[in-house]
């Protein structure tokens, strides 16, 4: 059980990106509240956890914000101030081996560009005139997790960010062709420490 905020603060802006990203959108917080949105993120007032028949209602403040990721069929709740990392996140439902967080927002976005050609050419009655038939989108970029994947697309509406569930799960070779299918040019963007360079 959870309840949700109508809008996030601004101090949750702040917990959520970088410095350097909050400063460039610090006039224009929509642009990063509509990243948000895109990413089905939204922020809690709070949870509740039962167990043994007891429930125990976590609320969230200004210095400790709460997250949740809507995927649809499970969530997660995310919990960047959590003093333990264990606690930081943690699954409503249940996941999917291998899930593609952001695959279903590049997907929707490619059949719009899809539909939007096949409207064009079926409009377009001048057949000499050069026809862009290519619904391709421009790239996607897999990130390290969803904290990542946020900063990278609020950079460009064009950054189509994808991630998984952690840095040791891998694009399985099928999910790796349908997304190429759909962009031109896919990048990989590991972290820097130990297990970003071995696993990346």
């Amino acid at each position: 059980l959870f309840e949700s905020k109508d809008e996030m603060s601004n101090a949750e802006l702040r917990a959520l990106f970088a410095d350097k990203i909050y400063a460039k959108y610090k006039e224009n917080l929509k642009h990063l509240r509509d990243v948000c949105t895109r990413y089905s993120l939204t922020s809690l007032k709070n949870y509740t956890i039962i167990k043994n028949r007891k429930a125990t209602i976590i609320n969230s403040t200004e210095d400790y914000p709460i997250f949740l990721f809507d995927f649809g069929d499970f969530k997660k709740i995310y919990q960047p101030k959590a003093k333990e990392k264990a606690r930081r996140f943690f699954y409503i439902g249940t996941k999917p081996s291998n899930y593609i967080c952001g695959y279903k927002q590049l997907n929707k976005e490619y059949e719009k560009r899809q539909a939007e050609l096949s409207s064009d050419e079926s409009e377009d009655v001048d057949t000499d005139k050069p026809k862009k038939r290519n619904p391709k989108l421009k790239h996607a970029i897999l990130c390290t997790g969803g904290s990542d994947a946020l900063n990278v697309a609020a950079l460009s509406i064009e950054n189509h960010v994808l991630w998984m569930n952690s840095e040791s799960e891998k694009l399985l070779p099928n999910d790796f062709i349908k997304i190429i299918s759909k962009v031109e040019s896919f990048y990989n963007i590991p972290d820097i420490d130990l297990t970003g360079i071995t696993q990346g």
